[in-house]
């Protein structure tokens, strides 16, 4: 991973990778805010403008999350090239024409058991710069796609005691038929604001 240094007294980035995961400290604090965090360049707050043109943004397939208070978030992904993703992801909200990033994903293919061990590195370095505000909460269960429970994740969510959860990683075990059908197992890591966090909390899929 390329680590990009600002020389700005006092403050620091943290750039996430799927591959390999270094934190670069400009100071002695821990990370107490997403915005704090990179993916492929950007992060949790700006404007999705600053990586895609409006036209660029308006042609992709507007993906809603479901929730019984209607349409409120999407999501857009456009593939990369990048040693570190193949995909990256953006929830939006609806007719924010300014684009705001809130919530922001970045998304490999590689194999389950490889990504097991990619995800342990990666929760080792996050871990240590969260600290001890960010409790990780990890579990397994069946994905919710695969109705047939032959589909398996592996997540671990980075939670503050409000239950904000600030970060989740992601290994995707697809089952044979669905695999047959050119789903792929993956890794993924998410970054979140506090109000989408609280959406998908309290709204989405409700």
């Amino acid at each position: 991973m390329v680590i990009i240094n600002k020389k700005i007294l006092n403050k620091f980035k943290i750039f996430t990778a799927l591959l390999f995961l270094i934190f670069s400290f400009q100071s002695l604090s821990k990370a107490e805010d997403v915005h704090e965090f990179e993916i492929h360049g950007l992060t949790v707050g700006e404007s999705l403008l600053n990586f895609k043109s409006k036209q660029k943004i308006e042609e992709k397939e507007k993906k809603y999350l479901p929730s019984s208070t209607g349409e409120k978030f999407y999501r857009v992904a456009f593939k990369i090239k990048d040693k570190n993703y193949d995909f990256v992801g953006f929830y939006l909200k609806k007719n924010d024409h300014n684009y705001k990033i809130y919530s922001v994903e970045g998304m490999k293919y590689i194999k389950y058991s490889k990504c097991k061990t990619k995800m342990n590195e990666i929760f080792n370095a996050m871990n240590v710069g969260f600290g001890e505000k960010y409790i990780p909460n990890k579990f397994e269960d069946f994905h919710s796609y695969d109705k047939s429970k032959k589909s398996k994740v592996k997540i671990i969510d980075f939670i503050r005691s409000d239950d904000y959860t600030i970060a989740r990683i992601v290994c995707t075990d697809w089952g044979k038929k669905l695999e047959a059908k050119g789903l792929d197992d993956n890794l993924a890591i998410y970054l979140q604001s506090e109000e989408f966090s609280k959406y998908m909390l309290n709204e989405a899929y409700k």
